[in-house]
């Protein structure tokens, strides 16, 4: 298999919840007299005596059927609220460094990103296990005892050790039929039922194969959803991937428009956007139920719930950041230039990165490069200040990215950290910092790769070791972030844990959140993005 190039849907989840089923049976007493003859009264000696009359039966009212009630899923007892992903390529492409477990980075349009947002982030994701090319049985010895690449997914390692798994994989098998998969996919679960982790099972999802390939592969989703599968005690849950991104039909065909282009294994925005929100429903019924927060909650609702000042994005006193016009450049920044126009929030500086800057700005001419972004103020529904970022035009060539970004950064030092009097921030060494926003982009967004949010930390004695975002740029740059649906939740980015040193060496160091918006080259471009809310949260 080669690695990939990186709505309404109905939700259908395969479930088998108990249910108590109580019927009782009306019931009529009857016949139940004292026990009097049946002829006509007995005559006593001495006239006159009355007749007793025999007490009539006394007929309850029936009891009413209970009708069955269907009983919530039992809590399961999670080890934590931690989440991992294992698979193949498909799971590979959910990090941007698909080499690594690490997760600082999920990609624009990943399954993961999505799953995590319909979940309302009560869970953290810190590891990815897929990896381009592997087979069942790689995934199997990825649990260990032997090393294999992405290391080993039952590892003592606190921040690897997370109480759920996300499995989607056996596309790699190809023609093995279901009596080789079967016992592989029995001895993965297993495996990981009996470390105490909560397994989601993805049925696999279409592969537009032909052949033996096409049917082994429906085969492997038919095992998938059968009672073989055994629960485990109610740790291997078992959800419908297959049907939602399956085109009416057909037995192994994705819908149009949900995979990469020419691609017939890996899906595309749209088809991780449909992949991710089914996994999502079903991380919210787990972990609510195991009652762990939201914490989409945590985006700021008012200024005093930041770290950084100006989350709330009012007022018009940030700036355009300015470049020079460069050989005969039109499309400049600053007060001479036209590609950037309109307010920005105060406290807050746009820019575009230097690539697109020098390109627009004809030190790397390529013909037709044009892109406006119009700035401007407006509120959301809430009624919450928002920054508004209108995008249109064509920049580059096929297969080159650029970026815009907005950015809030803060200049702090060590006794500013340490006591809170100098700027009030108060972190320090080991403190979690994420960004939150609410982030709303138009129906049909053209040439838009994906919006990220990060944190950037950086001082001389702890430079940035990466970014953590929600979602990055993806390797695909001709194919749009979303074409159907348009966007509007509150997001999360990856955590950053602050560094030894942040808070405690004397030195000038900063901290800075970061939309970016990946557009891709060589294509129209025609988006718009509403960002508000937008602050960095200390430990969630």
């Amino acid at each position: 298999m080669k690695s990939p190039p990186k709505s309404p849907f109905s939700r259908a989840i395969t479930r088998r919840d108990s249910m108590l089923t109580a019927v009782g049976a009306a019931m009529t007493l009857a016949g139940c007299g004292g026990g009097g003859s049946s002829g006509s009264d007995a005559t006593v000696a001495g006239a006159g005596v009355v007749p007793q009359t025999q007490p009539q039966p006394q007929l309850l009212p029936p009891v009413q059927p209970v009708q069955p009630q269907p009983q919530p899923a039992p809590v399961l007892n999670l080890a934590n609220n931690k989440i991992v992903v294992l698979g193949d390529s498909r799971t590979a492409n959910a990090t941007q460094n698909s080499n690594t477990t690490a997760t600082p980075r999920i990609t624009a349009e990943a399954y993961i990103g999505y799953a995590m947002i319909a979940s309302n982030f009560r869970g953290e994701f810190v590891g990815n296990y897929g990896a381009n090319t592997s087979t069942l049985q790689d995934m199997l010895d990825r649990l260990g005892p032997t090393v294999q690449n992405r290391g080993q997914l039952l590892s003592v390692d606190p921040g690897l050790s997370a109480g759920i798994v996300i499995f989607l994989g056996g596309v790699n098998n190809t023609t093995s039929p279901i009596s080789v998969t079967g016992p592989l996919y029995q001895a993965i679960f297993q495996k990981l039922a009996d470390a105490g982790k909560v397994v989601i099972v993805c049925n696999e999802i279409p592969s537009n194969t032909t052949d033996l390939s096409s049917t082994e592969q429906v085969n492997r989703r038919t095992y998938l959803d059968s009672v073989t599968i055994a629960n485990h005690n109610g740790r291997i849950i078992r959800i419908n991937t297959f049907d939602p991104l399956l085109q009416a039909g057909t037995t192994n065909t994705s819908r149009t428009g949900y995979y990469a282009v020419n691609d017939m294994l890996h899906p595309g925005p749209a088809g991780n956007r449909v992949l991710g929100e089914v996994i999502g429903l079903e991380l919210e019924r787990i972990l609510a139920a195991a009652n762990f927060p939201s914490r989409s909650a945590k985006v700021p609702t008012q200024a005093s719930q930041s770290v950084l000042p100006n989350a709330m994005m009012g007022g018009t006193g940030g700036t355009v950041a300015a470049e020079p016009a460069g050989t005969g450049g039109t499309n400049k920044n600053g007060s001479g230039g036209a590609g950037v126009t309109g307010p920005v929030a105060d406290g807050w500086t746009f820019a575009r990165d230097g690539n697109l800057a020098a390109l627009l700005n004809a030190s790397q001419p390529v013909a037709g490069s044009n892109l406006t972004v119009t700035l401007s103020k407006s509120t959301d529904s809430n009624g919450f200040a928002t920054q508004v970022i209108n995008v249109t035009g064509q920049v580059g060539a096929v297969n080159s990215a650029y970026h815009l970004t907005l950015t809030n950064v803060s200049y702090v030092n060590a006794p500013g950290l340490v006591s809170g009097a100098a700027n009030g921030i108060g972190l320090t060494d080991g403190d979690r910092v994420y960004c939150g926003a609410r982030i709303k982009v138009s129906a049909a967004a053209k040439g838009l790769l994906g919006p990220g949010l990060e944190i950037i930390v950086n001082s001389p004695s702890a430079p940035d070791s990466g970014r953590a975002n929600m979602s990055g740029t993806i390797a695909i740059p001709d194919r749009d972030w979303r074409t159907t649906a348009a966007f509007d939740k509150l997001v999360l980015s990856q955590p950053r844990t602050l560094p030894p040193g942040f808070g405690t060496t004397a030195e000038t160091k900063t901290i800075q959140q970061q939309l970016t918006l990946s557009i891709a080259g060589g294509v129209p471009v025609s988006f718009s993005v509403d960002i508000s809310r937008f602050g960095i949260i200390k430990n969630p």
